[in-house]
């Protein structure tokens, strides 16, 4: 079998939007989570670990005092959303 990957192939402008975004961030913040799994794709996820960006949970998400939280790229849910005065999106 021959598999042909095209010249596109890759990510959606969103995705690769909140990738680039994500690891802009952290390099200008200390703390910095994503809540649940940015993209579904484990390569892409563990890179974002090297980047100290820590995976937590929406329910960890909701304790944050501080820090940075991204949320999935898919969007969230009314359960995911956090208890924040200061939410900024971009």
């Amino acid at each position: 079998m021959k598999v042909t990957i095209a010249k596109t192939a890759g990510f959606c402008k969103g995705v690769n939007n909140a990738f680039v975004k994500s690891i802009e961030a952290s390099k200008n913040h200390d703390e910095i989570y994503m809540v649940g799994e940015l993209v579904h794709n484990s390569d892409v996820v563990k890179k974002l670990k090297e980047n100290n960006i820590k995976l937590i949970s929406p329910e960890e998400a909701k304790k944050l005092t501080s820090g940075l939280a991204i949320i999935k790229a898919g969007g969230d849910r009314k359960s995911t959303r956090l208890n924040s005065s200061h939410v900024r999106t971009s």
